[in-house]
C-alpha cells in the first residue's frame, strides 16, 4: 500500500494498461493529497474508469475534492 499519485509514471501506466486490456476496469484510491486539475484529466484521458477519494483531514479539502470532480 502506497500514495499511487505520487508516482510520476502513474498516467503512462493506465495508458499502457488501457492499450493491453481495452475491456478492464481500471480504478484508483487515493488520499487526494497529490491530486489537481491537470492531474485528475491526464488520469481520465488515459483511460482511468473511476477515482475513489478518501480525505480524511478536514471539511474544506473534502469540499476542495468535491468541486474537482464536479
Amino acid at each position: 500500500m502506497n500514495e499511487s499519485l505520487l508516482d510520476k509514471r502513474l498516467p503512462d501506466l493506465i495508458a499502457s494498461t488501457r492499450e493491453h486490456c481495452p475491456a478492464s476496469w481500471i480504478a484508483i484510491n487515493t488520499n487526494g493529497d497529490a491530486l489537481s486539475d491537470t492531474l485528475l484529466a491526464r488520469l481520465f484521458d488515459a483511460g482511468l474508469n473511476s477515482l475513489d477519494v478518501n480525505a480524511y483531514d478536514s471539511p474544506a479539502q473534502h469540499a476542495e475534492h468535491v468541486a474537482l470532480a464536479s
